[in-house]
C-alpha cells in the first residue's frame, strides 16, 4: 500500500526528472549548432554574409559581426544583404565606410532586397558591384527631419508652455514654439549641407552624369529597373547572381563557402538579452539624429 503523498511525490519526481531530460536534450542541441557553426565557418577559405535590414540606427551589433571576419586571412569575399528604407546619417555612413574599408583587400557584392533606400542606399555604396530586383526600391538620396508645431491644440486643452533657453536657435525646431525665419534658414542650410555630402558620395561611387545627378537630387524613389538606368545599380539580378560574381571576381574555384553571420548571431542571441535590446531599437518612434529614411508608410 502507497499512501497519496508517496504517490504524488512519486509522481513529481518523475515528472521533474522528464522535464530536466528535455531541458538537457534542447541545451544540447543548441550546443551542437553552435559548435557544428563555429567549425564549419572557421575550417578553410570563405565568403562572409551580413544582413543589413529595417532602421538603421545602432550599429554595434553589426560591426561585432564585421570584426568577427575582416580581419580573417581566409575571407575571400563580402556579401552585403540590404533591406532598409534607411536611417540616421551617421549611421548610415559609418556602414558605408566600415565595409568599405574591406573592399580594399577583397571583393564586396551588395545585393538589395525589397528596399534599398537613402540611408540604405547610401550602404550600397560601399560594395564593388551593386545587384537589385527589378522591383526593388532604392533612391530617395536625400535628408529629411520632422517635426510639428502643436501651439494651437495646447491653447485648445488650456495648456501654454514656458520655455527658457540660452539663445534663439537653441532646440529649433521645438514643437512648443513656431519657427523663426532666423530657425527655418538654420535647418535649411543644416539639411542642404547633409545633401550635398550625400550626393558628392554618389557621384564619387558612380560615376554618374550630371544629368542624372540633378534627376536624383530632388529625392525621389527607383525601380531597380529604372535605377539601372541612371547607373544607380550595376545589375538586375537575384542574391545567387551576386554570389557568382563574387565567385568570378574572388577566382574561386568549386563550391563557395558562404558563412552567413547574420544566422550565427541569430542563434547566439538564445543565449543572451541583446534581442530585447534590438527589439527596444526597432519600436523606438523618435530616435535622435537626422535621418536619411524613406518608407512607403510615409505619405
Amino acid at each position: 500500500y502507497i499512501s497519496k503523498k508517496e504517490f504524488l511525490n512519486n509522481y513529481l519526481k518523475k515528472k521533474n526528472k522528464k522535464i530536466l531530460k528535455i531541458l538537457i536534450f534542447i541545451v544540447s542541441f543548441i550546443v551542437l549548432l553552435i559548435v557544428i557553426q563555429n567549425f564549419f565557418s572557421s575550417s578553410g577559405k570563405f565568403v562572409a554574409k551580413i544582413t543589413i535590414e529595417n532602421i538603421i540606427l545602432d550599429n554595434s551589433d553589426i560591426i561585432k559581426k564585421i570584426n568577427k571576419f575582416k580581419d580573417d586571412e581566409n575571407l575571400q569575399g563580402v556579401l552585403v544583404s540590404i533591406n532598409s528604407p534607411g536611417g540616421t546619417v551617421v549611421s548610415s555612413k559609418e556602414l558605408y565606410t566600415i565595409i568599405k574599408r574591406i573592399r580594399k583587400n577583397v571583393p564586396v557584392v551588395v545585393s538589395m532586397k525589397e528596399v534599398a533606400a537613402s540611408g540604405g542606399y547610401m550602404v550600397s555604396l560601399a560594395g564593388n558591384k551593386i545587384f537589385s530586383y527589378n522591383g526593388t526600391l532604392t533612391g530617395s538620396i536625400g535628408v529629411i527631419l520632422q517635426s510639428a508645431n502643436i501651439e494651437e491644440f495646447l491653447k485648445v486643452v488650456g495648456v501654454r508652455p514656458i520655455i527658457f533657453k540660452s539663445g534663439d536657435l537653441k532646440a529649433v525646431p521645438n514643437p512648443l514654439e513656431r519657427l523663426s525665419s532666423a530657425g527655418i534658414e538654420n535647418i535649411e542650410n543644416i539639411i542642404k549641407d547633409m545633401h550635398e555630402k550625400f550626393l558628392d558620395l554618389v557621384k564619387t561611387e558612380r560615376k554618374i552624369s550630371s544629368d542624372n545627378l540633378r534627376l536624383i537630387s530632388d529625392g525621389r524613389i527607383f525601380t531597380g529597373a529604372q535605377a539601372k538606368e541612371i547607373n544607380l545599380v550595376d545589375y538586375i539580378g537575384n542574391e545567387d547572381d551576386a554570389i557568382e560574381w563574387l565567385k568570378k571576381e574572388a577566382q574561386i574555384d568549386g563550391e563557395i563557402n558562404l558563412v552567413d553571420f547574420s544566422q550565427e548571431e541569430k542563434i547566439s542571441s538564445l543565449f543572451n538579452f541583446s534581442i530585447f535590446k534590438n527589439f527596444i531599437n526597432n519600436v523606438s518612434f523618435y530616435p535622435t539624429g537626422l535621418y536619411a529614411l524613406w518608407s512607403a508608410n510615409y505619405e
